[in-house]
């Protein structure tokens, strides 16, 4: 499935994912780089943007499916860090 086949709820959802990402405290400062491979601000900018249009889909695609698989499975297991314990 390509980006252009996600529906209206999907966008939806993977944009506040990648907003809760960059703005949530999901992820320790000095680790979201690492974690994902941009700063927060440039996932922001993504979100923002969500679908891609201008910037490389591959990037984009590959910084969410990163950014979705982080929150959903923690290595560290720590406590708190999942979706359904955050609000909105």
């Amino acid at each position: 499935m390509g980006i252009e086949e996600l529906d209206t709820q999907l966008i939806h959802t993977v944009r506040r994912c990648l907003l809760a990402a960059a703005r949530g405290g999901f992820f320790p400062d000095w680790e979201f780089d690492t974690l994902t491979g941009f700063s927060t601000g440039e996932i922001e900018k993504m979100a923002g943007d969500w679908p891609p249009r201008e910037t490389s889909p591959d990037d984009v695609l590959g910084a969410a499916v990163g950014i979705l698989s982080n929150l959903l499975n923690d290595p560290e297991n720590r406590p708190g860090l999942h979706l359904e314990n955050r609000p909105g």
